[in-house]
C-alpha cells in the first residue's frame, strides 16, 4: 500500500477544520497556536503524528472517533 505524504498546508487545513468544528484537543490548539504565532511546526511531536494518523484513516475511509476527556479526566460519552 502507498504511504501518504501530507503537505504542511494540508495538515494545518485539517487542524483548522477541527478547530472550527470544536473538535480539537488542547494539545492540537497549542500546536496550532505555536505555528501561527511563532512559525514552529514540529514534525516529531506526538500531536503532529496523531493528526497524520487521523488524516490517513479519514483518507482511507475508516471511521475514526477519538476518545475525548472532560476536565475531570473522565471519558465523554460518544
Amino acid at each position: 500500500m502507498r504511504k501518504n505524504k501530507w503537505l504542511k498546508s494540508e495538515v494545518i487545513s485539517y487542524l483548522e477544520e477541527k478547530i472550527l468544528e470544536d473538535k480539537a484537543t488542547d494539545d492540537e490548539m497549542e500546536f496550532y497556536e505555536e505555528y501561527i504565532w511563532f512559525g514552529k511546526f514540529n514534525r516529531k511531536s506526538d500531536t503532529y503524528k496523531r493528526l497524520l494518523r487521523e488524516m490517513n484513516k479519514e483518507y482511507r475511509g475508516e471511521w475514526f472517533h477519538p476518545r475525548r476527556r472532560n476536565k475531570l479526566g473522565r471519558y465523554l460519552e460518544c
